[in-house]
């Protein structure tokens, strides 16, 4: 079908079936209605032609094997258990659908070379499954709701970009790599992110975790990059390594929010620029040049760490108003820099040896300093100490 050609049907039901070889050159197929166990299947939409349905319902399949040159597959809604199942969307070709729902599901294997699937709302269990985004793919979806599911690789400069994900929501992203990114404007209501592996220059960026969320990353890695503007109300961001010059950058942790890293290794850099209002940082073990960089910890934080070894770092520009630090072993060159220690903080170190160094630049109102056991060329410089400083 071909040269503005149009199929223009009003309800295909009770197992009818479209098939059609190619839809190119501004040929339609318009279906108002796709209901109980209907097929629509297409070998290939090109070139501008159109797939165009309202609604996709009731164990509805569209399979279609390949979108492209600007062929677009337009649905309104796919809703009980409806699915949209396509090969390869490429070359600008694009799938677009207002609402999956109610268990409808898209299933792409591929989507690459400026392909797009743009969904304005997945929600009610509908998921987004797609095998490989790459080489510039996009998948742009505006919410993610009540336990629907977004299922995916990213590679080669392919984005996920979703504005909310929320109500027990899940983002599950086998790997990020070669630039690809994934960028979520608010996870919220128990929304998850899950990230097997974010590596050479893979991005994960969010503007907002919030009320229970969790965003969990197996290995950061070789520039990979987390970035997360607030996290608050008892949000988690566990990772289980950040190596190779990996990121995790965080804004603000806050409202008992946690950070917790298993290890960070080999030049790895977790960054936040503030811990306030009983948000967490735990760290089972900083070595090999880690860095652990905080600009201000305030009002009952706690930075907890059970290892600093080889070249570790902890660098903490303000530590106020009952934040603690807590270390249990720093060894092998390690450094502890810490600018302003302030009202009623606390630093423990149980154990420090082999060449560390602590420097603190100044220690007033009601500030600990305690230091377990010293031992093997280890300096602790505490500049100035002032109104009940103790150390």
């Amino acid at each position: 079908m071909t040269y503005g050609g149009n199929i223009r049907v009003q309800r295909v039901t009770y197992g009818g079936n479209i098939r059609v070889q190619r839809v190119t050159y501004g040929g339609c197929i318009r279906v108002q209605r796709v209901t109980y166990g209907v097929n629509i299947r297409v070998q290939r939409v090109t070139y501008g032609g159109s797939i165009r349905v309202q609604r996709v319902t009731y164990g509805v399949n569209i399979r279609v094997q390949s979108v492209t040159y600007g062929g677009n597959t337009i649905v309104q809604r796919v809703t009980y258990g409806g699915n949209i199942r396509v090969q390869r969307v490429t070359y600008g070709g694009n799938i677009r659908v207002q609402s999956v729902t109610y268990g409808g599901n898209i299933r792409v294997q591929r989507v690459t070379y400026g392909g797009n699937i743009i969904v304005q709302r997945v929600t009610y269990g509908g998921s987004i499954r797609v095998q490989h985004v790459t080489y510039g793919g996009n998948i742009r979806v505006q919410r993610v709701t009540y336990g629907g599911n977004i299922i995916v690789r990213v590679t080669y400069g392919g984005s996920i970009r979703v504005q909310r994900v929320t109500y027990g929501v899940n983002i599950g992203v086998q790997r990020v790599t070669y630039g690809g990114s994934i960028r979520v404007q608010r996870v919220t209501y128990g929304g998850s992110i899950k990230v097997q592996r974010v590596t050479y220059g893979g991005n994960i960026r969010v503007q907002r975790v919030t009320y229970g969320v969790n965003i969990r990353v197996q290995r950061v890695t070789y520039g990979g990059s987390i970035r997360v503007q607030r996290v608050t109300y008892g949000v988690n961001i566990r990772v289980q390594s950040v190596t190779y010059g990996g990121n995790t950058i965080v804004q603000r942790v806050t409202y008992g929010g946690n950070i917790r890293v298993q290890r960070v290794t080999y030049g790895g850099n977790i960054r936040v620029q503030s811990v306030t209002y009983g948000g967490n940082i735990r760290v089972q073990r900083v070595t090999y040049g880690g860095n652990i960089i905080v600009q201000r910890v305030t009002y009952g934080v706690n930075i907890r760490v059970q290892r600093v070894a080889y070249g570790g770092n902890i660098r903490v520009q303000s530590v106020t108003y009952g934040g603690n630090i807590r270390v249990q072993r720093v060894t092998y060159g390690v450094n502890i820099r810490v600018q302003r220690v302030t009202y009623g903080v606390n630093i423990r170190v149980q154990r420090v040896t082999y060449g560390v160094n602590i420097r603190i630049k100044r220690v007033n109102f009601d500030v600990n300093i305690i230091v377990n056991w010293v031992t093997y060329g280890v300096n602790i410089s505490v500049n100035c100490v002032t109104y009940g400083g103790n150390r």
